[in-house]
C-alpha cells in the first residue's frame, strides 16, 4: 500500500497483505481490504500473481482480511473478512466491508468479532460499494443492478432501487444517490467491446421492496449426459450469416459453408439458434461465464489493464466464483467427470509446421502442461493439450479419440465432459501459422469427428453435445457484438428447425444441471431458462457424418514484412482490436473495418 504525503509530495509504501484494494480513512484510523489470505501449513493453497494465497477446495480464494493502520502505517488490528471485500466504510465502532464473493456485508468491530448479513439466493449479487446515509447503509448490488438499503440498527434489507448495468460505485450526494454503472444502459453493440459506462442520479424515495431472486424450473431431459465443447472468439454471422433460414447477415461471413462444413451440417440437421449470447466479452470472463456462471467483481472490475494478473483457465484464486464450476456441481451430486484441455496450458511446444508434421506421421507432439486449479488436474487428461494455438485441433480430437475408444470397450462414458478446441481463434496474419481460414477449417473438422464418433456409439442414446465459443470478441455481428453460435446435438435434437429463442452461456449451463441432476450454482444459472424446448419427445438415432475438410487445414500464412506484431503466447495477449482489423482485412482486402465506415 502506497502512503503519499502532499505537503512534503513523498511516497512510501507499507507491506500490509496480499492485494490491498479498498481503503477508509476516520479520523486516526485507516482501514484496508485484502483480497487473499497467506496460505497456511497444512490447507489448500495457489498462486496469485506470484504470491500463495490460501483457498478451497473448488479453487476459490478462502477470504480476505480487513486491516485496521494509524496514519503512520503501522498494523493495528486484523479480521478476516469474505472474498473479494470490495469496499469498506467506517462508522463510530463499526467497519462494515462489501464482500463481492459471498454476497455479504460484513461488520467488523473492535471486540475483533464479525457480523454478516447474507443476501437472499445463489452468489451473483456481488455487494460492491457502500455509503451511510443517516440510519441507512446504501450498498450497490453490482450482479442485481439496483442499489439496496440496509437498516444500519437491524442490518436488515429496506428495499432496492433499479440502476443501469452493473453498478460499481454508490455516494450520497446533495440532490440523491449517485451511482456510477460500468456498462450502462447495456444497448446493442456491433462488437462486444462497445458498452460505455454511465452516472445516474437516484431518488432515495424511491425504494421499494427488493424482488425475491428468480429461480427457473428445472425439467427432466430425454438424455442422462452431457458433452460440452468450448471454443475461441466467433460472432453469429462470421460462420452463419450466410443460413439465409436464421436471421444473419451475408456480408459479414468470413467463415461461412466451405470453411465451416461440420458447423452448418449440425446445424441445419438439428437446430440452429440465430439468438444465442455469450455473456462475457473477452477470454478470460468468457470462460468464466461458460464454466462458473458468473464472471466475479475481480474480472468486472480488472478491465482497465488487468494489473494484478489475467485470469485464464482458473489460475487466479481471488477471481474464482464462491459457486464453483459446472463439474463441482457434477460432482458435489455422484457423477463423473473427465476435462480434455479446459484450464490447461500447453506450454513448451515446438512450431506449428513441426507440430503439424507430427500429428500427420501419428507421433506425439511434446508439450508441457500447467493447470490452475489443483482439483482439476485429477480429472484431466493429461495427454490433451489446453491452449495453445502451434497445435492443431485435429490432434486434440485424435487424443480425445483414443480414449473414447476405450470408453466404447468398457461401456462406460463420464456423465460431464468438458473438450477445449481453442484453433479457431486463428493465429491471424502471424508469418508460419495457418491462414485463419485453415485454423477454422481445422477446428470445425475436429468438431465433426468428435460429434460423429459419439453418434456412432451406444453412449449416444442419452447423450446431449453442446458447442459454444467462449466469447465473440473477434468480430462483428449485425445484431450485437454478444451474439454468438450454439449448437446443440443429440437424438432428440435432431429437429432441423430454427429457434430465435434467447438463450446465453448461463442456459446452456442451466441445461447441463439439468441433465445431471445438479442444482444451479449461481443466481445467473437459476435465473436462466434451460434448453428443454429444443428437446423432442422422440429420439432420431441416425448418426451424424462429419463433412470433410474442403481446403487445406495445414496452409500456412507466407512471410510478411509488415505483418502485424500478434503475440500468441497467451489468451489475449494481442491487442484484441488490432486482432478484430487484421482478421477483416485477410477476409475483406477491399473493405473498410465496419468501425472505420461513416454513418
Amino acid at each position: 500500500m502506497a502512503i503519499v504525503d502532499l505537503a512534503a509530495d513523498t511516497v512510501r509504501t507499507v507491506d500490509i497483505g496480499i492485494a490491498p484494494y479498498a481503503v477508509a480513512v476516520d479520523g486516526d484510523r485507516v482501514f484496508v481490504t485484502c483480497w487473499g489470505r497467506p496460505a497456511e501449513d497444512g490447507k489448500p493453497h495457489a498462486p496469485s500473481a506470484g504470491v500463495e494465497v490460501e483457498t478451497e477446495e473448488r479453487g476459490e480464494s478462502a477470504g480476505g482480511v480487513l486491516v485496521q493502520l494509524d496514519r503512520n502505517g503501522e498494523v493495528n488490528r486484523r479480521w478476516n473478512v469474505g472474498a473479494q471485500p470490495t469496499e469498506v466504510v467506517a462508522s463510530g465502532d463499526r467497519v462494515f466491508v462489501a464482500c463481492a464473493n459471498t454476497d455479504t456485508i460484513q461488520c467488523a468491530t473492535p471486540d475483533g468479532a464479525v457480523k454478516e448479513t447474507g443476501l437472499d439466493g445463489l452468489p451473483g449479487a456481488s455487494p460492491s460499494s457502500m455509503t451511510i446515509d443517516g440510519d441507512r447503509l446504501w450498498v450497490a448490488l453490482s450482479g442485481e443492478n439496483r442499489v439496496m438499503a440496509l437498516d444500519l440498527s437491524t442490518g436488515k434489507s429496506q428495499g432496492s432501487i433499479e440502476t443501469g448495468w452493473y453498478p460499481v460505485a454508490v455516494r450520497k450526494g446533495p440532490n440523491g444517490l449517485i451511482v456510477a454503472d460500468a456498462k450502462g444502459e447495456g444497448k446493442p453493440v456491433r462488437n462486444a467491446r462497445g458498452l460505455i459506462g454511465a452516472v445516474r442520479v437516484l431518488d432515495p424515495s424511491k425504494l421499494k421492496p427488493s424482488p425475491k431472486p428468480r429461480i427457473t424450473k428445472s425439467h427432466k431431459l430425454p438424455v442422462k449426459r452431457a458433452v460440452y465443447i468450448i471454443k475461441e472468439n466467433r460472432t453469429y454471422d462470421q460462420l452463419f450469416g450466410d443460413l439465409t433460414q436464421g436471421k444473419g447477415d451475408a456480408s459479414l461471413v468470413m467463415y461461412g459453408r466451405e470453411v465451416t462444413p461440420n458447423h452448418h451440417a449440425l446445424a441445419e440437421e438439428f437446430v440452429l439458434l440465430d439468438n444465442f449470447a455469450c455473456n462475457g466479452s473477452i477470454s478470460t470472463d468468457g470462460h468464466a461465464w461458460a464454466i462458473e456462471g458468473q464472471a466475479t467483481a475481480f474480472y468486472e472490475r480488472s478491465f482497465g489493464g488487468w494489473t494484478r494478473s489475467y485470469p485464464f483457465g482458473g489460475d487466479e484464486p481471488l477471481a474464482v466464483s464462491e459457486g464453483g464450476h459446472i463439474w463441482d456441481a457434477a460432482l458435489k451430486e455422484g457423477r463423473t467427470f473427465r476435462n480434455y484441455g479446459e484450464f490447461v496450458y500447453a506450454n513448451d511446444a515446438p512450431n506449428f509446421a513441426t507440430n503439424y508434421k507430427l500429428w500427420r506421421e501419428g507421433k506425439p507432439i511434446p508439450w508441457k502442461s500447467a493447470i490452475g486449479v489443483e482439483r482439476v488436474k485429477a480429472y484431466t487428461c493429461p495427454d490433451f493439450p489446453g491452449w495453445n494455438m502451434d497445435i492443431p485441433d485435429g490432434y486434440r480430437a485424435d487424443v480425445f479419440l483414443k480414449e473414447f475408444r476405450q470408453m466404447e470397450a468398457s461401456g462406460k462414458m463420464p456423465d460431464l465432459v468438458t473438450i477445449y478446441l481453442p484453433q479457431d481463434h486463428t493465429s491471424g496474419d502471424a508469418p508460419g501459422s495457418p491462414t485463419p481460414r485453415a485454423h477454422v477449417a481445422d477446428n470445425d473438422l475436429a468438431v465433426g469427428r468428435i460429434v460423429e464418433a459419439i453418434s456412432r456409439s451406444q453412449f449416444w442414446k442419452d447423450t446431449a453435445v453442446f458447442v459454444l465459443e467462449d466469447d465473440p470478441q473477434d468480430g462483428i455481428d449485425s445484431q450485437d457484438g454478444h451474439r454468438s453460435i450454439c449448437l446443440v446435438a443429440s437424438p432428440y435434437t435432431r429437429t432441423g428447425v430454427v429457434s430465435s429463442a434467447f438463450y446465453n452461456q448461463t442456459s446452456v449451463l442451466r441445461t447441463i444441471c439439468d441433465i445431471l441432476g445438479a442444482k444451479p450454482y449461481t443466481r445467473f444459472i437459476a435465473q436462466s431458462e434451460s434448453m428443454h424446448a429444443l428437446f423432442a419427445k422422440r429420439a432420431d438415432l441416425r448418426p451424424f457424418e462429419a463433412r470433410p475438410a474442403t481446403l487445406d487445414i495445414g496452409q500456412l500464412n507466407p512471410p510478411k514484412k509488415n505483418a502485424a506484431k500478434l503475440d500468441f503466447s497467451g489468451p489475449d495477449a494481442t491487442n484484441e482490436e488490432l486482432m478484430d482489423r487484421v482478421l477483416w482485412s485477410m477476409a475483406f482486402p477491399n473493405r473498410p473495418y465496419p468501425h472505420d465506415e461513416k454513418e
